[in-house]
């Protein structure tokens, strides 16, 4: 995406997850630590901040440990290892370039004020993803 609108790498992210509807986050690391994030209007507060280390509990954090670089799948991920809010439903992607730096995108599926009922209907390939 970035090289399609002749942005930066960190850039095309932050544009996607400013205009999106969906409540979506990118979280920026280098060498394994934090170094920036975005995230829309309507995402859960991300606990992590510069200088933090995505936990095991993540992918990013596993990624990043083991040095591996790529794109994971988007997986359902452990909302307390993020968010300042564990009840929500939390999906995460991570994009590790070969010189370390990281890229992780969250989506969350907020509920909806009123609605108690689990949805019946999942939608994997809705879900935006780093392409492959």
């Amino acid at each position: 995406m970035a090289q399609a609108l002749e942005i930066s790498r960190q850039a095309a992210p932050i544009c996607y997850v400013e205009r999106h509807d969906e409540p979506l986050a990118a979280i920026f690391s280098s060498k394994g630590a934090v170094t920036g994030l975005s995230r829309g209007s309507r995402f859960p507060w991300i606990k992590l901040k510069r200088g933090d280390r995505p936990g095991s509990l993540t992918q990013a954090g596993r990624i990043l440990a083991g040095g591996r670089s790529g794109p994971t799948e988007m997986r359902e991920a452990t909302p307390a290892a993020w968010l300042s809010e564990p009840d929500v439903e939390l999906f995460e992607q991570t994009s590790v370039s070969a010189s370390g730096r990281a890229t992780t995108l969250l989506w969350t599926k907020l509920p909806d004020a009123g609605d108690d009922e689990e949805d019946e209907v999942h939608r994997p390939l809705s879900a935006p993803r780093f392409p492959r």
